[in-house]
């Protein structure tokens, strides 16, 4: 057996070899990449908890029964104008208004 250097090693791969190791290492990229930034927007939340922020994480369920539609888009409708709350502000603005209500409109399933 002969000793290959990994110039040669490389030469010897097919294109598509090449391809799929391509594509192997963007995988893992990409997946170490998510990693990252899950525990970064943890590690955002768990400070904003103990400052007392309210942590805005949009769930356009909003009541809870599994399916996202008029029910919930007039919930958040209801709250327009109301002492802020952040289960309704859809797009973590702060503020509870028409943006929001629209929003959650647009992610209707049903």
């Amino acid at each position: 057996m002969e000793k290959m250097d990994a110039k040669s090693a490389i030469k010897k791969l097919s294109k598509r070899q090449m391809i799929l190791i391509v594509v192997g290492v963007a995988l893992v990229l990409i997946f170490v990449s998510y990693l990252y930034v899950e525990q970064f927007k943890q590690s955002v939340d768990a400070v904003a908890e103990e400052l007392g922020i309210p942590v805005c994480t949009p769930n356009y369920d909003v009541n809870g029964d599994g399916a996202v539609n008029f029910q919930d888009s007039g919930l958040v409708f209801t709250h327009i104008n109301l002492p802020y709350d952040p289960k309704y502000d859809m797009n973590c603005d702060g503020v509870i208004n028409q943006e929001d209500y629209t929003i959650c409109w647009n992610h209707h399933k049903t």
